[in-house]
């Protein structure tokens, strides 16, 4: 068994991307082509095992699509069975109602993806092929009678900087809404930069639009920039490397070099918490 090793009590965390296999095609992906093989259900709870004992406390199960992963439920499972607090960001595509009901004992949050109220500009950012709003509100729905935490994540592109989305997201009744400026990384979606990619400036048109809506918890949207996002996640693999994006591409770290050095060298402690990385959750 690995002893304990150095951890950072700032940096409780941690999202793991089971898998980059996704049934969508979403341009702006940053998760396309990752490293080492999707991890089977002894090394997940190895991987599991590891995070808690650096000082993890929460858990966001991430990918391509995580519900891909045959081995998603037991994860869950034996993480909030280890004290965590577990969380999902999924598309919704496979968050059926029997889904929502094995997941339901185990996780705290489900997240669903979803960056405009037009089906085409969702269907032209390569997020389904024209019935992902529709299936976004008939699974936030689902979510929130089960009595699990919803939350919402939106990119944004050249394709919607200029939408306003709040009544969207008064429909889906989110307790957090996180709003992400596209973030291009070399590998993985640079090709769409040029296509797809907003400035500061134009960001910043979208926050103005949408900025004052009220939440079901009784705060607005989160607003992360590409610079808030830049080192400032602690971020797994599949095989539960760590990965460091700190220039705009990927870098691998052992699991078990990090349990011996610390997490500082693979997030960078100051910017997760000027991001608001750590909140109550």
């Amino acid at each position: 068994m690995m002893t304990p090793g150095p951890s950072s009590p700032n940096v409780e965390a941690a999202n793991w991307h089971l898998t980059d296999r996704c049934n969508y095609r979403c341009k702006f992906c940053f998760m396309t082509d990752l490293q080492g093989a999707e991890a089977d259900s002894i090394r997940g709870k190895e991987v599991i095992d590891n995070l808690a004992r650096i000082g993890i406390r929460k858990l966001n199960f991430v990918g391509g699509e995580p519900l891909l992963h045959p081995h998603l439920i037991d994860f869950a499972r034996y993480a909030h069975q280890c004290g965590l607090t577990v969380s999902i960001v999924t598309n919704a595509f496979y968050l059926t109602q029997q889904r929502i009901s094995e997941l339901k004992p185990w996780v705290d949050w489900i997240g669903v993806s979803i960056d405009s109220s037009q089906e085409s500009t969702e269907k032209d950012l390569g997020r389904g092929t024209g019935d992902h709003v529709k299936r976004v509100i008939a699974a936030s729905d689902a979510v929130r009678a089960a009595g699990i935490k919803l939350k919402v994540n939106t990119v944004v592109t050249k394709l919607n900087f200029t939408e306003d989305m709040r009544p969207l997201i008064k429909r889906l009744r989110p307790l957090r809404w996180k709003v992400f400026q596209m973030l291009a990384i070399s590998g993985q979606n640079d090709s769409y930069a040029d296509a797809l990619a907003v400035t500061d400036a134009e960001f910043g048109q979208f926050k103005d639009m949408n900025g004052d809506l009220a939440l079901g918890s009784g705060f607005g949207p989160t607003f992360e920039s590409s610079e808030d996002m830049i080192d400032s996640y602690l971020m797994l693999g599949p095989d539960g490397s760590f990965i460091r994006n700190s220039d705009h591409h990927y870098q691998y770290t052992r699991m078990e070099s990090v349990i011996r050095s610390g997490v500082g060298g693979v997030v960078n402690v100051d910017a997760f918490l000027k991001r608001g990385g750590r909140y109550d959750w």
